[in-house]
């Protein structure tokens, strides 16, 4: 999988490759909760991933998200970087304008992800899903996620309302 690509493209590159993914219903507590946040925001869709970089001394997480405001629109891109944060912190310190380093410290924060985004991006780096998506084009709106099992292998989970 590319690391920038939304979920939606990886699918579709996937099935292009003749390996289509097989989603797995599921009332997993992340769904959950994406499901929950992308009804607050409004849009017509939002995909929202991440990435270590490999060359990455810290543990940061590259962070890419797409909104659709509205069917066909094209997509707004947001990309920022997350790095955790000491005990007691909270959490949203941990957006950072540029690259991080363990000897040089944090390069602190000014690309701070739009309110509509935080909540989807902090649950995204909080838990084991590598991507995580929810559109609007069915109804109850269609939210899945990406699980880095290994390598190169991905578990698939659609929620299961």
């Amino acid at each position: 999988m590319t690391h920038h690509s939304s979920l939606r493209q990886h699918l579709l590159e996937r099935a292009e490759r003749g390996h289509p993914p097989e989603f797995t219903p599921s009332q997993d507590p992340t769904l959950v909760e994406f499901a929950r946040i992308f009804a607050d925001t409004g849009v017509y869709s939002l995909d929202v991933n991440k990435h270590r970089p490999e060359d990455e001394f810290w543990a940061a997480y590259v962070l890419v998200a797409e909104i659709v405001r509205a069917e066909g629109s094209p997509p707004e891109v947001f990309e920022g970087t997350w790095s955790p944060v000491e005990p007691g912190q909270d959490l949203l310190e941990g957006f950072l304008a540029g690259a991080s380093s363990a000897l040089f410290g944090s390069n602190p924060g000014q690309a701070m992800p739009p309110e509509e985004l935080s909540a989807a991006l902090l649950l995204l780096v909080t838990s084991d899903f590598t991507h995580l998506s929810a559109s609007r084009e069915q109804e109850p709106p269609l939210v899945r996620g990406a699980v880095d099992l290994a390598g190169e292998d991905f578990g698939y989970l659609v929620l299961k309302y």
